[in-house]
């Protein structure tokens, strides 16, 4: 009977023994699974800090992109704001086609332009159909005086007393248009020619 409790006493102690070593082995684990979380929380916090520091160290594409909207309006020193949507969009189109070379009959296929081709290539973009020719073209809209032209309207030029070219007028005394030399130019009307030769300005719009 002795030797069976002690039997039994032995059995539980080994048993409370596993018992222990078990909770201690799950301890471990815990506290394993434990640091190994806190090392992986503390590598992505790092990633993100160098994440954050690297893209502050890029360039803010869209403060570039401000900039270099700015820079192109001072190049072309011209202030869309002040224009409603249809002068903006013949303004704009206009210029899309600065540096064409000029050829005489020239027309929309837009490799080259004479001064009429141009102005009729510029308002077709825009939906408004105008005739080919300069003389044609004055025929065309109402007739506006120096003191009233706004961007968009049409500036007409005669030699004697013969419509002889034609250009679209951007305000502030400029007009784009093509030249007989330099193809479409954006030009100023202080040119003794354009002063002398100046036949008048007509709207379309």
């Amino acid at each position: 009977m002795i030797n069976t409790k002690l039997g039994l006493n032995q059995k539980r102690s080994i048993f409370v023994n596993l018992s222990h070593h078990k909770d201690f082995h799950t301890h471990c684990l815990n506290i394993s699974l434990l640091l190994c979380l806190l090392s992986l929380f503390s590598s992505c916090q790092s990633t993100l800090r160098f994440t954050s520091s690297s893209n502050k160290d890029q360039p803010d594409k869209t403060a570039t992109n401000s900039s270099l909207s700015k820079n192109n309006s001072s190049n072309n020193s011209y202030n869309y704001s002040e224009l409603n949507l249809m002068q903006s969009k013949i303004v704009n189109n206009a210029f899309n086609y600065l540096g064409t070379r000029y050829c005489y009959g020239g027309n929309t296929d837009g490799d080259c332009f004479d001064c009429s081709g141009f102005v009729q290539t510029v308002f077709t973009t825009i939906g408004i159909s105008l005739p080919r020719t300069s003389s044609e073209q004055y025929q065309t809209g109402i007739e506006i005086s120096l003191g009233d032209a706004i961007a968009g309207d049409l500036i007409f030029f005669k030699d004697n007393k013969r419509i002889n070219h034609v250009g679209i007028y951007l305000g502030n005394g400029e007009m784009i248009h093509a030249s007989t030399s330099k193809g479409v130019i954006r030009q100023n009307l202080k040119d003794s020619y354009f002063q002398s030769h100046l036949a008048g300005f007509r709207r379309v719009l």
